[in-house]
């Protein structure tokens, strides 16, 4: 029985030893699947790194060092944060707390406020399911979701690396559930200002009076 718990031991040591060869030996072929650009890593022991623009997402990642797959919106339209550890971040205007609920994510979520377009969408089955993909993966250090982005920290031991099959799966996952979330955010309804609404009123110059060149003639 000790024999099989060394050679166990043993082979997840050279495995995670070779992660990083392994990784800059595939990282080219998932360049070439997302349409990013795979740049060496100027390390000795590093894995490189990927970037580049994929469904209108910035994508970066970045295992040697930030350990860490990147995706940035286009916009800071989405009023939501999520984390999965404590964060002393207050919620924002028309943003609330709430709970993200839901089998094998219930509790993940250590901080966690939307606006209520958002957490409707959170809960959406599709977009729970890519959360429970991701909390399957044991060195997912930490994930987070704020108004710029997702940002999604590993630890695979070092020298750091990041498999190219992880690098598959959360890049896709993450690319779905931030499209899912911008089209919840762009079909929500938008009331135009009403006739006469203060928003369209003229602004008083510093005098208190309306510029002149915006005032009606008698």
């Amino acid at each position: 029985m000790g024999i099989v718990f060394l050679v166990v031991t043993v082979g997840r040591v050279l495995r995670r030893k070779a992660g990083h060869v392994l990784a800059a030996r595939d990282y080219p072929q998932i360049a070439n699947e997302f349409g990013l650009v795979f740049k060496p890593s100027s390390y000795k022991s590093g894995a490189g790194t990927l970037s580049g623009d994929v469904d209108g997402f910035r994508v970066l990642v970045d295992p040697d060092d930030q350990r860490a797959i990147r995706v940035r919106f286009p916009d800071e339209s989405l009023g939501i944060e999520l984390h999965t550890y404590e964060h002393n971040q207050r919620p924002r205007k028309g943003q609330r707390a709430f709970r993200v609920t839901g089998t094998g994510v219930s509790g993940w979520f250590k901080t966690s406020f939307a606006t209520p377009e958002l957490i409707e969408a959170v809960h959406d089955e599709r977009v729970l399911a890519e959360f429970r993909a991701l909390r399957t993966i044991r060195e997912l250090s930490s994930l987070s979701l704020t108004p710029s982005g997702f940002r999604a920290v590993f630890d695979y031991g070092s020298p750091p690396f990041i498999p190219a099959s992880i690098v598959r799966e959360v890049v896709k996952g993450l690319i779905d559930v931030a499209r899912r979330l911008h089209e919840a955010v762009a079909s929500e309804p938008h009331e135009e200002p009403a006739p006469g609404d203060p928003d369209e009123l003229e602004e008083p110059t510093e005098s208190g009076e309306l510029d002149a060149s915006s005032q009606k003639h008698e």
